[in-house]
């Protein structure tokens, strides 16, 4: 059976259901069958607590909550792009931890992320131990099957996207400000530090600084106050605050770096 079939099965068989945990039952099914993956995961966003939590684990009975940049699915979810990963124990961003927990043993994994009609992150797929490893075609068909999750977590998306009230001018600005780095992180290389953690380094400086992934997408033109990481001479990998926002154009970052400072340093934005 050809990938349109199967996806125009899914459909029919999603209609016939009324609650989503059914629903996301039937895509595990799908998803594993179209696969061959041994397990299926959904973890959606939690933007209160900036953590992707799982609604469904096979294997796993609790919730699994993970920082939002943490690990191959972090990865996926931060970048927007599908990561396939056929040797868990050699890959530098594979989060173990879950693993210890469990007592189950990854060697491969698919993480497809869920994005939006507006482009916003939803959350994840992630398919675990396929024998024979994933491939381009296990990755494409996961694809195909987030057009189908999106609408079960963002019913008539489109109606309530022309629904709502008309920004202000200065509403507008800010989000094309925020889209607009947005856009330039999208295309930047993340760090994986030893503290299991994910970050961007973006500013070009004589010292390497470091901007956690899941923080820069907040970044504003009204300035705040936001960890900055880097290493000593020590080598221990620390934290500082700084005053922080982004330039009008977007093509660099204004910093207050000494704390009886109020002067504004603009860093351009680093090159890869």
């Amino acid at each position: 059976m050809v990938i349109t079939d199967i996806i125009a099965s899914l459909k029919n068989d999603i209609s016939q259901i009324d609650n989503i945990r059914d629903s996301i039952t039937v895509v595990a099914k799908y998803a594993k069958s179209v696969t061959g993956a041994d397990r299926f995961s959904l973890f959606i966003y939690n933007k209160e607590k900036d953590q992707l939590r799982s609604i469904y684990a096979d294997g796993i009975n609790a919730t699994i909550a993970l920082r939002s940049n943490a690990g191959i699915v972090g990865y996926a979810f931060h970048k927007k792009e599908s990561i396939l990963e056929n040797n868990t124990s050699s890959s530098a961003i594979f989060l173990g931890a879950v693993d210890k927990k469990s007592g189950y043993h990854t060697k491969t994994i698919l993480a497809v992320p869920i994005i939006g009609s507006d482009n916003s992150r939803i959350g994840v797929i992630q398919l675990l131990n396929k024998e024979e490893g994933f491939n381009e075609i296990d990755k494409k068909n996961i694809e195909a099957f987030v057009n189908v999750i999106v609408p079960i977590f963002i019913p008539q998306d489109q109606e309530i996207q022309t629904s709502l009230p008309e920004k202000s001018k200065d509403e507008q600005t800010l989000e094309n400000l925020q889209n607009q780095f947005d856009k330039y992180l999208e295309n930047k290389k993340l760090f994986f530090m030893d503290d299991g953690n994910v970050y961007y380094k973006i500013l070009d400086m004589i010292r390497e600084y470091y901007i956690g992934a899941d923080k820069c997408y907040m970044l504003e033109s009204t300035a705040k106050k936001i960890k900055i990481y880097y290493y000593s001479t020590s080598d221990d990998f620390l934290s500082i605050e700084m005053l922080i926002k982004i330039d009008e154009k977007a093509e660099g970052v204004l910093i207050v770096e000494r704390k009886d400072s109020e002067k504004f340093i603009c860093y351009p934005l680093e090159k890869d």
